[in-house]
């Protein structure tokens, strides 16, 4: 249970994000909508970037724009689902 869980969990998710990355078509990591599917960040990384980084996934738009850094940053890199930087 507790932490050991929501690290295999997280481990999961890292793998789908790496599939998701090692795609060749663009198009499969867009949604209906035409918007780009740039990151899943697991609960577990939700609750750490608040806790860390005092940043809140859900925020509002400094939020977002501190969310798309950390997503950039070496240590989260791997939560992203492109390639593409925003």
């Amino acid at each position: 249970g507790g932490i050991i869980s929501m690290l295999e969990v997280a481990e999961s998710d890292f793998s789908k994000n790496l599939a998701q990355v090692n795609m060749e078509e663009a198009d499969a990591l867009r949604t209906k909508d035409g918007d780009w599917i740039y990151a899943h960040i697991p609960n577990v990384f939700v609750l750490k970037f608040l806790d860390d980084h005092g940043v809140n996934v859900y925020g509002d738009r400094e939020h977002i724009k501190a969310t798309m850094k950390l997503l950039n940053d070496p240590d989260y890199r791997f939560l992203k689902t492109t390639t593409l930087r925003a």
